[in-house]
């Protein structure tokens, strides 16, 4: 993975970050998020530590099953010990992510009073 600037990939990003672009965008500005994008380009994200465990704020793109383990790499590579992610939809995600060879955990589900619920995954490396 590559670390990329966020205005270049704002565009495809945008339907990951939907209602929390601004305060994705405030993470960025200082410091505690970053974003980059697959060795195939393919697949941007942005990301962000939070101790031991490294949060996937936002990920789009195509091909994501070809990018999943190429994030776990990534992260194994820096120390963390797990990846955490939340989706709206996870049936979308199903596809990609079951080209992991460790599979998520689903670890809450936070119920939404409109839209959708919000899942939330932890993948233990």
């Amino acid at each position: 993975m590559q670390k990329i600037s966020f205005e270049s990939v704002k565009d495809k990003l945008a339907p990951a970050m939907k209602g929390g672009a601004g305060l994705i965008k405030r993470e960025i500005k200082q410091g505690l998020a970053t974003t980059w994008i697959t060795s195939n380009r393919q697949v941007a994200a942005i990301i962000r530590p939070e101790g031991r465990e490294l949060v996937f704020v936002a990920v789009a793109g195509t091909n994501l099953a070809r990018a999943v383990n190429e994030f776990v790499l990534f992260a194994k590579q820096r120390g963390f010990s797990s990846i955490r992610y939340h989706t709206k939809n996870p049936h979308f995600l199903a596809k990609g992510v079951s080209a992991l060879a460790i599979k998520p955990q689903l670890v809450e589900i936070r119920k939404a009073f409109f839209g959708s619920d919000e899942y939330i995954y932890r993948v233990k490396l």
